[in-house]
């Protein structure tokens, strides 16, 4: 277990064994997991917290989004010195996302914005749109989800802009999205306020199961390599599925305190399927009320 205080945000390198956070003082921090050491740690902004971060792995850079509405952008092989590249105003955001073989990044939370970094982190363009959360399509380079404030998760068209069609169902805000596959065929899990994670078959465009839990599903996310979907809640509780029947297959207490509604004690903050040629994750949780502090756990899901 890692314990930093103040962790806002938290990614892991997609083939080396490195975990990354960002905090709410405008730090981040690397840890590699194989070891159990820390690796480096640098100021991004002065007080600014670090909202978001990602790891762009074939680039070897960072992006780190701030409060302030920017985002950062860092070469880190963490071997030399982490490089600053630039920096742009993206506006406000809750989450970034980066596409898996194209040239983009997307900014999402009061409107979703692609920026294109071959073109000097230019708008592509601005989707007049509120969304928690976007996901790139895995398996489609023109496609992308979004998980709306309201209660629907939107397709969209990267190349023409449009939404194809949304996803209704839950009754409250969708949190958290992420696409999987299952027997040659894609699907959508999504996370809502609703108590519910929800699975829907993109073929036929309708949800076929509910995963149901005890509060707001704040994060979702599927193991590629295995085959489990992970939820995690507004309580210190984290949900292990199978992602062939969708069964439970185990619950992982966490720590933390019960949500009450108003308390976000032991939220499962973020999820990431992180140790390579493994199935376990990383996760964070808010561990104190006063100082919102987080730590990252190793599950192991073997």
């Amino acid at each position: 277990m890692y314990i930093i205080d103040l962790i806002c945000s938290l990614d892991a390198h997609p083939t080396e064994p490195w975990i990354i956070a960002g905090d709410s003082k405008g730090n981040i921090h690397t840890w590699n997991y194989q070891t159990q050491e820390p690796m480096d740690s640098f100021e991004v902004s002065e007080q600014e917290p670090i909202e978001a971060i990602k790891f762009v792995a074939r680039k070897q850079w960072v992006l780190a989004g701030t409060s302030d509405g920017f985002v950062h952008v860092y070469h880190c092989d963490f071997v030399t010195e982490p490089q600053r590249i630039t920096s742009f105003s993206a506006s406000s955001f809750d989450s970034l996302a980066v596409h898996s073989s194209k040239r983009y990044v997307f900014s999402s939370g009061w409107g979703m914005t692609l920026w294109d970094w071959d073109k000097g982190w230019q708008c592509a363009h601005d989707f007049d749109y509120v969304a928690n959360e976007v996901a790139f399509n895995p398996h489609d380079a023109n496609s992308f989800a979004s998980a709306a404030y309201g209660a629907n998760a939107e397709i969209w068209s990267l190349d023409s802009g449009r939404q194809e069609y949304d996803l209704p169902g839950h009754s409250k805000g969708v949190n958290c999205l992420d696409f999987f596959t299952r027997d040659g065929r894609q699907y959508l899990i999504t996370g809502s306020d609703d108590c519910t994670a929800k699975i829907w078959d993109l073929q036929n465009k309708s949800c076929i199961h509910t995963l149901e839990t005890m509060s707001p599903v704040t994060s979702v996310v599927s193991l590629p390599d295995a085959p489990y979907l992970i939820t995690g809640s507004k309580t210190h509780i984290v949900h292990v599925w199978s992602s062939t029947d969708f069964r439970l297959e185990r619950i992982v207490n966490i720590g933390g305190g019960m949500w009450s509604g108003s308390d976000d004690l032991g939220r499962v903050h973020s999820l990431v399927c992180c140790l390579v040629g493994s199935r376990s994750l990383c996760v964070g949780v808010l561990r104190t009320k006063n100082r919102y502090c987080l730590a990252t756990d190793e599950l192991d899901l073997m």
